[in-house]
């Protein structure tokens, strides 16, 4: 039976699209017995992984990996008529017998077709002689591979795959628990995958599943025969499934023995916006948000009209954050806080973030949620918002003046009340003098010149419409994601009403907007408290762990009305760490980076993958750091134990030594790697 199709997930939707197959004959096809060929005593190795490409989805997968984490990689595209020949010259630095261009070679399965009989045999022997293990993407069970027949065949959807213990005292050690595989449709199977059990002396297991025998079925093995180390899957995949993400990290770090260019860390990040204002509310009734177009025949009279945390949330989030290690950044209008006391006399809102403020982290989120792209004009009848017009017809801009008194009063409000805040960030009230306004297809012209009268050198922006760091004045954006927890909602009620008027069809009560909207997939109904427990939770934490896994820095963010109330925000969090901290070690603890560290992981990540003067050679146990033109930064991820000079590395994640070096045209730097020698650890998993 030939392997079935991979199915896709958009990130920004539920949406499944039908990928390619591979069959038996092209997944394995029997290796021809390695020549008896020399075994290089004192190589040199170029850090480069070489990707043999097919256009397959497990192949983007390992391309996407690589270029998230910065791996340094060549990709050869092997139905292009024009490739490359892979022989031992294009193997090899200018030809030389001791010299390997790659350190690691990916191909679609064991023997691509596309390869001929002479460029098979060049790359085995290759491998041979240098030492350069190889994974195969996807392969069809069989001896060739130290496998027995498969004993069953279909989708491993809703699976867990078990690392084993062997593995994860090596490549995987950043991994302590199974890793579950992707079921976001039911409906669908997204993973297909092969049971078999290793022969007697075959492959060596990594991640298994159980047959229906009871055997213990390899998933992800290593086979090693004539010299060689062959990494394999027998199962499909493809880049957006989070197991995915979880575990070509890791078979990366075995292809590469752990010593590569790069960078990877687990980052999560929740920015609660309006802190000190209070949020208009959704209305079940109504299916609509109060005081935002709801008819007000439609509200029921007890139905709150906003939202606004007190002196309680504070202290369960003080509480919370202790608990689960993890703080929940505060986007301020000191607005609201005037306002409040302005009516009420005091605000203990304010009173309780002013004792112990150090608890907490503060954004400066302007201060008074002003909308600063262009100034706003209302429909009377509809309250619909629209940019003004000059008599000319151009948009009116919010002008400067107005832009940095927003900021700065805000700031003063801050020090006033010692309530610490980096001067350097920024959030404008919903992302307004970004790109966004329907009429203003730029951002406000008067905005960067605010920003660099205030200081601000990150302003947070909307991953969903502006996805990508880039500079605005001095400043640099920190795209923020999304979460699906609504600005309106307080209660788990209000939550799943309007989750369910927004993804269900017209029939099951829903808007319809999933029907028309074909950016959206209509969702079944939910309904209750148990549905926002056993639906949203679980679904809303899997989204959020999707980017927290794909080396992804940028914040996510929520509401303060999510604090309040029901405290709806919580249990997702918790869900999210608690599922994290099952699959992930203790060496690999979740970063919780404020947003000016997220902004500078983005911009570095970006300058790295802009970078064309780095180059790094492996010989003898050093690594050798060199640049051109005019120098580099480069990030490196090492075994535990690499040194510079006299120092250790820097930092350890992962179970790895890992650090950023300026490297000069006329000054390379070297690192001495612990270890044997490149084929040292080419025995076991690690």
């Amino acid at each position: 039976m030939p392997p079935r199709p991979l199915l896709s997930r958009a990130l920004s939707a539920l949406t499944l699209t039908s990928l390619g197959l591979i069959t038996p004959a092209t997944a394995q096809a029997a290796d021809a017995p390695a020549p008896s060929v020399q075994v290089v005593a004192d190589p040199s190795i170029e850090l480069v992984v070489l990707v043999l490409d097919d256009g397959s989805p497990t192949m983007d997968a390992y391309t996407d990996r690589l270029v998230r984490e910065g791996v340094p990689h060549r990709l050869v595209n092997l139905n292009a008529a024009d490739r490359p020949t892979i022989d031992a010259s294009f193997l090899t630095v200018g030809g030389r017998a001791d010299h390997a261009a790659f350190q690691g070679v990916i191909t679609p399965n064991s023997a691509p077709a596309q390869l001929s009989e002479a460029e098979a045999d060049a790359l085995r022997d290759w491998q041979a002689r240098f030492a350069i293990r190889q994974i195969s993407a996807y392969v069809y069970p069989s001896a060739a591979v130290g496998l027995q027949t498969p004993e069953a065949a279909g989708p491993l959807d809703d699976s867990t795959l078990q690392v084993t213990p062997s593995a994860r005292a090596g490549a995987f050690s950043y991994l302590d628990g199974p890793v579950p595989v992707d079921d976001v449709n039911p409906a669908v199977t997204e993973t297909y995958g092969y049971r078999a059990a290793a022969l007697e002396g075959g492959a060596e297991a990594v991640a298994t599943s159980s047959a229906p025998s009871g055997a213990t079925a390899v998933m992800t093995g290593i086979h090693r025969a004539d010299g060689r180390e062959e990494m394999f899957n027998t199962f499909s995949f493809n880049r957006y499934q989070v197991h995915t993400r979880i575990l070509v990290h890791g078979q990366i770090e075995w292809l590469t023995r752990g010593i590569h260019l790069g960078s990877y860390s687990n980052a999560f990040s929740v920015h609660s916006d309006d802190t000190f204002s209070a949020s208009s509310l959704w209305s079940p009734h109504g299916n609509c948000t109060i005081g935002a177009g709801c008819d007000p025949a439609q509200v029921l009279p007890d139905e709150p009209a906003t939202a606004r945390m007190d002196a309680a949330d504070v202290e369960f989030m003080r509480s919370w954050q202790q608990q689960w290690g993890l703080k929940i950044d505060q986007a301020f209008n000191g607005a609201g806080s005037r306002e409040y006391a302005a009516t009420h006399g005091t605000d203990p809102l304010l009173a309780a973030l002013r004792t112990r403020p150090r608890d907490f982290r503060f954004i400066n989120h302007t201060w008074s949620h002003r909308h600063l792209g262009c100034e706003r004009q209302y429909d009377p009848v509809t309250g619909a918002a629209s940019c003004q017009r000059d008599a000319a017809g151009a948009v009116v801009t919010v002008p400067r003046a107005t832009l940095v008194e927003e900021i700065r009063r805000n700031l003063d409000f801050a020090f006033w009340n010692g309530l610490p805040v980096d001067r350097t960030e920024l959030i404008t009230g919903e992302h307004s003098g970004l790109l966004g306004d329907p009429e203003l297809s730029t951002d406000n012209p008067n905005l960067g010149g605010a920003l660099r009268s205030t200081g601000v050198r990150w302003i947070a922006a909307d991953n969903s419409r502006d996805p990508w760091q880039r500079p605005v004045g001095p400043a640099l954006t920190v795209p923020r994601h999304p979460m699906n927890i609504f600005y309106n909602a307080a209660t788990e009620e209000q939550q799943v009403d309007e989750y369910t008027w927004i993804y269900s069809s017209r029939a099951d009560g829903g808007s319809g907007h999933c029907e028309t909207d074909p950016r959206t997939t209509c969702l079944p109904p939910l309904s209750g408290a148990e549905d926002f427990q056993d639906v949203l939770v679980p679904r809303e934490a899997a989204n959020a762990l999707s980017r927290v896994v794909n080396n992804d820095a940028r914040p996510h963010y929520v509401h303060q009305a999510n604090q309040t109330g029901d405290r709806i925000i919580y249990p997702v969090l918790e869900r999210l760490l608690t599922d994290y901290r099952a699959i992930f070690a203790d060496n690999t603890p979740l970063v919780n980076p404020t947003q000016a560290e997220a902004g500078e992981q983005l911009r570095a990540a970006a300058a790295w993958q802009a970078e064309g003067d780095a180059r790094a050679t492996w010989r003898g146990g050093r690594v050798q750091l060199r640049a051109t033109g005019d120098g580099a930064t480069i990030p490196v991820s090492m075994p535990a134990g690499t040194t510079s000079g006299w120092s250790r590395l820097p930092q350890e994640y992962a179970g790895k030594a890992v650090g950023t070096y300026e490297v000069g045209t006329w000054l390379p730097r070297t690192l001495t790697v612990p270890g044997d020698g490149w084929g040292a650890s080419a025995t076991r998993s690690s």
